[in-house]
């Protein structure tokens, strides 16, 4: 083929050239696709025009680059993958010339997936290339192909394929094991459950307890359980495991007192426990628990009389320790003479507590604190800390033990009191004691008030003006705390 002169504007000749050759000579250019399809095949432009952008080819599992002076890329570029062309300056000696796509192979995926098996993958493989597939492995199973069916070749897409499985078939074969008799082998299926046979195995002297996968083994399935995936393919031996007929049951009284017999049971059968005969002081038996930590924890594992089976193997000797529980006691107040109701208190015994507050009242008493007796000196404060007052399950009786308040007397001549109308007029007030010489201490007044006389509050002077030392008459004050009246605002006397 005999090349074609054509020159191409640069950035720096543009000025130079094309402006010298503007509107130049027209030039055609056929566009070859190359196994491309589709886009525009010609293209026309004047020497110091660009080429006029194109629509780029396609062509299925390829990248359009460019279109070339040169098949296969060679030569210049005058067309990019956009479509976008260049500058033309002058035609040369041609002006009619042929440009030619390039392409490039685009890659895919190629997903593998092993579907619970090993060893899928997940491949970039170029469009038209050969597709190698990985062979994956899964245990128990047999690798059966992909699903679809791997292509020869890549596809121009992501392509997906799937594992296929053929689960595999294995044997059980019996052993005795030191017992007599026969069972065929069991042909099991990976992957899906199945039951084992019933053992037709015996042993003199002793019950089978199940299978082993050794021969000295510990047991890994019952009689007639229900098993998978034993093996991933061939044989596989399951052993007969026996115990002798009877174990021993010890009992230990952990912390109580008394004897009991070892018991023997036989292997496989249900039979109930022995009746607790321990006892232990101020404690209740709840039961049995496996270990010492246990009973101590308190963790009831038979009940008194339970009906239990295969509490160990054959031949061998189990202990159950004794559980026990404080026993509780109840306090029960009395108001000895007071008003109100406080309900029993539980407490366990060994174990301290503080008392319930007293919520009792007594008119004109103060509460001091509890007795044993109706009569009897105090034993325990208000609310103080106590411990074993009585033995557990039964209840002692605190009684309420109450101090009568201190009440002032009204005087009388020669008592320290005296009567006196002159500053009244003759209104008979009378006079009390001084509260110096009541031991209640003093102030500006020289004389108390009569008592309350239960009322809750200090009777009023009978509105009759009373002496007052500030030079002003008034009735008597509120009554205090105490439930006697306070002095009658500095006169210190009231009505009788």
């Amino acid at each position: 083929m005999r090349p074609f002169l054509l020159t191409i504007c640069t950035f720096l000749s543009v000025t130079q050239i094309c402006l010298a050759s503007l509107l130049g000579s027209l030039g055609w250019v056929r566009l070859d696709a190359q196994g491309g399809s589709g886009g525009t095949d010609f293209a026309t432009t004047y020497e110091g025009q660009q080429l006029p952008t194109i629509t780029p080819p396609t062509r299925t599992g390829h990248q359009f680059t460019g279109y070339y002076s040169l098949p296969k890329g060679g030569g210049v570029r005058y067309y990019s993958e956009s479509g976008t062309g260049v500058k033309i300056c002058n035609w040369g000696s041609w002006n009619t010339f042929t440009l030619y796509a390039n392409w490039q192979r685009r890659k895919y995926k190629a997903n593998f997936n092993a579907n619970g098996g090993t060893g899928g993958a997940s491949l970039s493989v170029l469009y038209g290339d050969k597709i190698k597939a990985p062979r994956p492995s899964r245990t128990g199973y047999s690798f059966a192909g992909w699903t679809p069916s791997v292509a020869s070749t890549m596809p121009a897409h992501d392509v997906t394929y799937t594992a296929k499985w053929t689960p595999r078939r294995y044997r059980i074969a019996f052993a005795p094991n030191g017992g007599s008799g026969k069972m065929a082998a069991q042909t099991l299926t990976y992957g899906k459950p199945a039951k084992l046979p019933a053992t037709r195995f015996s042993r003199k002297g002793f019950v089978f307890i199940g299978w082993a996968k050794s021969r000295n083994g510990a047991v890994a399935y019952a009689n007639a359980a229900t098993v998978k995936n034993l093996a991933a393919g061939g044989t596989v031996t399951l052993y007969a495991q026996w115990a002798k007929q009877t174990y021993r049951v010890a009992f230990n009284a952990n912390g109580g007192k008394g004897k009991m017999a070892v018991q023997t049971l036989t292997y496989g059968r249900g039979s109930k426990l022995r009746a607790n005969a321990f006892s232990r002081k101020e404690h209740v038996f709840l039961g049995w628990a496996t270990s010492k930590a246990n009973a101590t924890k308190g963790a009831v594992k038979f009940t008194n009389g339970k009906a239990v089976k295969n509490l160990t193997r054959g031949g061998s000797t189990i202990t159950l320790y004794a559980v026990w529980a404080r026993r509780n006691y109840k306090i029960a107040f009395a108001a000895n003479g007071g008003t109100g109701k406080m309900a029993a208190q539980t407490l366990t015994y060994g174990v301290a507590a503080a008392l319930r507050k007293n919520t009792f009242k007594r008119g004109g008493y103060t509460f001091q604190g509890w007795s044993r007796t109706p009569t009897g000196s105090i034993a325990y404060r208000n609310g103080t800390s106590v411990k074993n007052l009585t033995r557990s399950g039964s209840t002692i009786t605190l009684y309420a033990i109450w101090k009568k308040n201190p009440t002032p007397s009204v005087g009388t001549s020669g008592s320290g009191g005296t009567s006196d109308t002159s500053k009244s007029g003759g209104s008979g007030l009378i006079w009390l004691p001084s509260p110096e010489s009541l031991g209640i201490g003093g102030g500006p007044a020289s004389h108390l008030c009569i008592t309350c006389r239960g009322t809750g509050s200090c009777p009023v002077c009978r509105g009759v003006g009373v002496y007052s030392n500030y030079g002003y008459s008034s009735p008597c004050n509120a009554c205090s705390a105490t439930g006697r009246c306070w002095e009658c605002h500095g006169q210190g006397r009231t009505y009788e």
